[in-house]
């Protein structure tokens, strides 16, 4: 799954076991949300390939300035 992950300018991702961290540092608020709703979408798109899908319940999203 993560290997998708590259082809989004600017994102950065980690994993562990089931849990997968998106990230971005660069550009304005309108390119950072689209670079992270880029990200969700490939993660959202490669589990349903495997059978599984993604928990709203445990999905979050955390932003620092």
């Amino acid at each position: 799954m993560t290997k998708q992950l590259p082809t989004a300018p600017n994102l950065a991702h980690s994993q562990y076991a089931d849990d997968i961290t998106l990230c971005t540092t660069k550009g304005i608020d309108g390119e950072i949300e689209c670079t992270l709703q880029t990200g969700g979408d490939i993660v959202s798109e490669q589990t349903m390939v495997i059978g599984l899908s993604c928990s709203p319940k445990k999905s979050e999203v955390l932003v620092m300035r």
